[in-house]
């Protein structure tokens, strides 16, 4: 019997090391494990994601592979879309005075983005990619057992479960996390991780992902093939979104309120979990159209005190910050990406979420990770009827893909 022999590179290493510090994200807030709240503080996770992506690139420059032709379609799409909004950002700077907040806004947006590229760019195989969910699940579900088991220890868990106010004995963003990794294993077929994401998912209680969760479940159920999505539908939903973040700042009128509450019997501001309040800030601030990033400029008055707090609604936060125009070419380009209908699933998902939640900074870093991962995946395979997981034909879904949309050297063009 030959002795297999396993070769680990030091990209392997920086790899899994950076998935390690990363996924502590989840437990940095509110009743968090002091230890990951230390470790992430030191900004680790930023060093080794950063490392990463760079060892990554210095390999294929020795090897000849590092050009802009052979970035993929996902790679420019979000290049094109950060891009778009630093020249809205510059335009406004050069009226309002110089900033620096959109750099690191944009880092935010592109770090994930090429991380998960570093990790797959030299092996797209089934095996890979599963290596890192399997790996990645697995983390992270120790560090929720600790972060569980502290909240029973200091007696910080609630009793019961409240769909209204979206809280829960175990309530943590980590649900967002175990909702991803339920979409990945629902078109995998993996029924054992699959229950372990939806139970942790369930505990982890988030009214959005609860929802979602029922919806990936009756997709799961009918068998749905991964099949191409037309681009029209994409731009439909960037278009739906963005007139929805438009409307998010009417959220806070009177009128809004005494419908909300003939149509649900609920107070909005309860429902909302008092974001009514920064919402109400925000849209009655000084932050409209001045650029990417500005409302973490300013300090925000909360109950007697001025804090830098967040909006929860990065739709609308987007919309303040760099017009309606920002807002729909970031969702355009974001959601282009999704060729297939599981991404199509997981950019859908991040979309909602953007609509009530703070995905975009440093603490969604590992969300929009996983959101790259399984896009890169859902693009390149599907399901046979068989259960076997089967790559696309790549010559067919490039020739597919350059019937819609075109991106190159700098110029985009579109096509039906």
């Amino acid at each position: 019997m030959g002795n297999k022999t396993i070769r680990i590179t030091f990209l392997d290493v920086l790899i899994y090391l950076s998935l390690t510090f990363l996924c502590m994200q989840f437990f940095v807030n509110n009743y968090s494990v002091q230890l990951f709240v230390f470790f992430d503080s030191l900004g680790i996770k930023h060093i080794l994601i950063v490392t990463t992506i760079i060892v990554g690139f210095i390999s294929d420059l020795r090897k000849g592979r590092l050009r802009i032709k052979n970035f993929t379609f996902e790679m420019k799409c979000i290049f094109a879309a950060a891009i778009s909004l630093i020249f809205i950002t510059l335009i406004y700077m050069a009226f309002n005075g110089l900033a620096n907040n959109w750099i690191v806004q944009i880092y935010f947006m592109l770090a994930p983005l090429l991380f998960a590229y570093t990790i797959f760019r030299n092996d797209w195989s089934v095996e890979r990619f599963k290596h890192i969910i399997n790996f990645s699940l697995f983390i992270v579900s120790v560090y929720y057992m600790v972060f569980i088991i502290q909240k029973i220890v200091r007696g910080n868990a609630i009793s019961e479960f409240s769909f209204i106010a979206s809280k829960g004995p175990f309530e943590n963003e980590v649900a967002h996390f175990y909702l991803l990794m339920y979409i990945f294993y629902t078109f995998n077929g993996n029924y054992k991780l699959r229950a372990v994401s939806a139970v942790f998912c369930i505990l982890a209680w988030k009214r959005l992902c609860i929802i979602y969760l029922i919806f990936i479940t009756i997709v799961g159920l009918m068998r749905t093939r991964n099949k191409r999505v037309k681009i029209g539908y994409m731009i439909g939903i960037a278009l739906f979104f963005t007139i929805l973040g438009v409307l998010m700042q009417y959220t806070v009128s009177e009128e809004f309120g005494r419908w909300f509450n003939d149509l649900t019997g609920l107070d909005f501001v309860d429902f909302s979990n008092f974001r009514y309040y920064t919402i109400r800030k925000a849209v009655s601030g000084e932050i409209l159209s001045r650029g990417l990033g500005s409302f973490f400029t300013i300090r925000v008055p909360w109950y007697g005190h001025f804090v830098k707090g967040s909006i929860h609604n990065d739709l609308l936060r987007l919309y303040l910050e760099v017009s309606v125009v920002g807002l729909f070419i970031y969702l355009f380009f974001t959601s282009i990406i999704a060729k297939r209908r599981y991404s199509m699933f997981v950019i859908l998902y991040m979309f909602i979420e953007l609509a009530g939640s703070h995905m975009l900074g440093n603490g969604g870093i590992p969300f929009w990770f996983m959101t790259y991962t399984l896009v890169f995946y859902f693009n390149r395979y599907d399901r046979d009827g068989k259960g076997n997981i089967v790559p696309i034909d790549a010559d067919e879904s490039n020739n597919r893909l350059k019937r819609h949309i075109n991106i190159k050297n700098g110029k985009i063009s579109i096509h039906k």
